[in-house]
């Protein structure tokens, strides 16, 4: 039998005994336009899968423990499901995007083509997170194009093998990492690292928010847009080369300074991913490669920005150098007090993406990369998830970090979200203007909220935003 990876087996038990259903699907939707080789496309499908055993892969229980079973690589057996959508009826997307996998049985892996008008088509490929990340869609929809185009030809693709699969990968980070019980170990050294530094640190940030957290996690969620603009986007790249920080690192050192002048004291732990892929050999391959960290940032005795960055950095880069040891060790290790609906060790994370997004390359056709918004902006794995990207003009030059912060529905209202992403953007400002200017200065009451205080503005259905701008939060939730 070949054993899940750490980051899998964490993710079946999530979805084994907290039910979290759709909630960790990835959707991949391109929209097509142009003639379409139907046939070519399924064989295509098939190649892909062929060639990517984790996106056949199913995650039966022996004993108590998953393990993984990749299916043969059939031939001829049709992959890809068409469903003809005429008239608007685009949510059987959402349908299709929201389909719950049997992860004992099912392999978490569907390719659906809809037929949305005459040569106007969406495919969307709808794949569980325990065998998919997001640096997967690249090779993912690379492999496709070119498959597609082989097929369109009568031929199979003419591909360089895969040096490796994700099984082997999984096989050999349990070699690499060692036992925790062998304190020569890798797991034991990067395992003492993360006991030493993230000791004594808060169980639950006091954020002002709208509800009380529920006694079980519904994983409802929202979302509001968040982007800098050009001109904070470049300023924030200028304060990172000064201070030998990644903009990254400049953002974090934002939020952290926001949650502390919002209430959350002085000990600010986020969380971040990593890609997990640590050898060229994996670059690409479909799989489940990325890891979690825990950046924790000390915002104690009013430090300017630049300190602030400074102290970010140096805790940044230690757990950079850390993070081969899985996230599901490192909770196993510190032991967080649990609490129901509550993510362990941190409830925020941060995530700027890096890589190049997918432009897959389809002959004869016009495609389109799109989001499946509906989907993906409405699930919520954490409290808070800054879910952003540094975009680019066509000359290479900032246009903004921009994207969305996704919200569990349980604990905010949108209103209160759309105010923490505006008052992030003063504090960006602040920062980006004087590195010199302290924690505490920055103005961020936002000008409704200076006319309620004033007598000027009346809205009488108040959020937890408002609330913070006359002094009366309505909730604030920590657990040390």
């Amino acid at each position: 039998m070949i054993p899940v990876s750490p980051g899998q087996h964490r993710l079946w038990l999530l979805d084994r005994f907290e039910h979290t259903g759709w909630t960790y699907n990835i959707v991949v939707q391109a929209r097509m336009a142009g003639r379409l080789d139907i046939a070519a496309l399924d064989a295509a499908v098939s190649d892909v899968m062929a060639r990517h055993e984790a996106l056949r892969t199913s995650f039966p229980e022996v004993d108590g423990t998953p393990h993984q079973r990749i299916a043969p690589a059939e031939s001829g057996h049709r992959r890809l499901h068409v469903v003809e959508v005429r008239d608007g009826g685009l949510s059987a997307l959402e349908d299709s995007g929201r389909h719950v996998f049997d992860l004992t049985r099912e392999v978490p892996f569907r390719a659906v083509l809809f037929e949305v008008a005459d040569e106007e088509w969406v495919l969307q490929l709808v794949l569980h997170h325990i065998v998919v990340d997001g640096w997967s869609v690249r090779p993912l929809m690379r492999d496709l194009g070119q498959a597609y185009r082989a097929r369109c030809q009568g031929e199979a693709p003419d591909w360089e093998p895969l040096p490796v699969q994700f099984a082997d990968f999984a096989l050999w980070q349990r070699e690499v990492l060692g036992s925790a019980d062998d304190p020569q170990s890798l797991l034991a050294e990067q395992l003492d690292f993360w006991r030493s530094v993230l000791e004594g640190m808060p169980a639950e940030l006091a954020l002002p928010v709208d509800r009380d957290r529920p006694q079980t996690t519904t994983y409802r969620g929202g979302s509001v847009p968040f982007t800098t603009g050009a001109r904070l986007h470049r300023r924030v790249r200028e304060v990172g080369h000064a201070c030998g920080a990644t903009p990254f690192m400049v953002f974090h050192a934002a939020l952290a300074a926001l949650f502390s002048r919002l209430g959350a004291g002085d000990d600010i732990p986020l969380g971040t991913v990593t890609a997990g892929r640590s050898d060229e050999s994996l670059n690409d391959l479909v799989g489940f490669f990325v890891n979690t960290l825990t950046l924790r940032t000390d915002v104690s005795g009013d430090p300017t920005f630049r300190d602030l960055i400074a102290r970010v950095r140096d805790f940044d880069l230690q757990a950079f150098d850390h993070q081969d040891v899985p996230f599901e060790a490192v909770v196993q290790a510190m032991a967080p007090r649990r609490r129901p609906g509550r993510h362990p060790l941190f409830q925020t994370m941060l995530a700027i993406q890096s890589h190049e997004p997918a432009e897959p390359d389809f002959p004869g056709l016009s495609v389109t990369m799109e989001k499946a918004e509906s989907i993906e902006l409405h699930s919520a794995k954490f409290d808070l998830y800054f879910d952003l990207a540094e975009t680019w003009t066509a000359d290479g030059e900032p246009a903004g970090i921009a994207g969305h912060i996704v919200y569990a529905a349980d604990l905010w209202e949108e209103r209160s979200v759309a105010a923490l992403s505006e008052r992030l953007n003063v504090v960006l400002g602040a920062l980006a203007a004087d590195t010199g200017t302290r924690v505490s200065e920055p103005d961020i009451l936002l000008p409704w909220e200076r006319a309620m205080l004033t007598g000027e503005g009346d809205d009488p259905s108040l959020g937890s935003h408002e609330r913070f701008a006359t002094s009366q939060p309505l909730h604030t939730s920590f657990d040390a």
